[in-house]
């Protein structure tokens, strides 16, 4: 009877041990960072699902990859860059909100890239270590000299606010290597370029690799592109 009892005992101490550490492994850092995918011009969230899919066939959750569309995703015009880092603040704060993961990785695309990094340098996603990992697909960071010939695309041009304070700031503030562009602040994030053609698609203190062979809107689609991408992301993992 004696050793029933201390059975029973045992049975409930572990029951209620395993109670109460279930809700604590529930909360526990996810294995890889959740990833944010930014659309560029004329584009939506549609736009990463190739490259979603690729990283759900290599492991991750989809329920931590995460693509949004922009309110005005049609639009160049000037300042437009500036409201849409406003948004993507707001859907980090949402991502890190929904997944309680400590940081995000950010991959975006052409013009979307303009918009990510002037929120990393001018609205905090930077210095309040909310990013660890951005890669950039073939961005235009700091403005396009043919922004009325190819485009037409009013705040692509070097001179608009974002554009200029997205080349004279610190062009990759917080990152892991240094660059010579303003005063660099020194941290843990990398930023990887991808780009085509275009030299300006880079940025100081950024890992930067040319692929020219890849057109501009297969940045997104293309299986080699992926590769480095994954690889990008998974490279200083929180």
């Amino acid at each position: 009877m004696k050793t029933q009892r201390l059975k029973a005992l045992f049975l409930i101490s572990a029951f209620i041990a395993l109670s109460v550490i279930s809700p604590l492994s529930s909360q526990s850092v996810p294995e890889h960072n959740p990833i944010l995918f930014i659309h560029g011009w004329s584009a939506n969230a549609s736009k990463w699902d190739t490259m979603k899919q690729r990283f759900i066939d290599d492991g991750w959750s989809s329920d931590s990859l995460f693509a949004y569309t922009f309110a005005n995703p049609n639009s160049g015009a000037v300042g437009i860059n500036i409201t849409n880092a406003s948004q993507i603040s707001g859907w980090v704060d949402q991502v890190l909100a929904q997944t309680g993961a400590n940081r995000v990785d950010i991959i975006c695309h052409s013009m979307g890239g303009v918009s990510t990094l002037y929120y990393l340098h001018s609205l905090g996603g930077a210095a309040g270590g909310k990013v660890t990992d951005v890669v950039f697909l073939d961005s235009s960071m700091k403005g396009n000299p043919d922004w009325l010939v190819v485009l037409a695309i009013p705040d692509m041009k070097p001179s608009t606010a974002v554009c200029k304070a997205n080349a004279v700031r610190d062009q990759t503030p917080y990152g892991i290597l240094a660059d010579s562009v303003d005063p660099h602040v020194a941290g843990d994030m990398t930023y990887t370029c991808y780009w085509q053609k275009d030299s300006i698609n880079t940025l100081d203190g950024a890992t930067s690799l040319q692929f020219s062979a890849i057109a501009h809107n297969d940045f997104c689609t293309d299986a080699g592109i992926y590769e480095y991408v994954s690889a990008a992301v998974q490279a200083n993992e929180d």
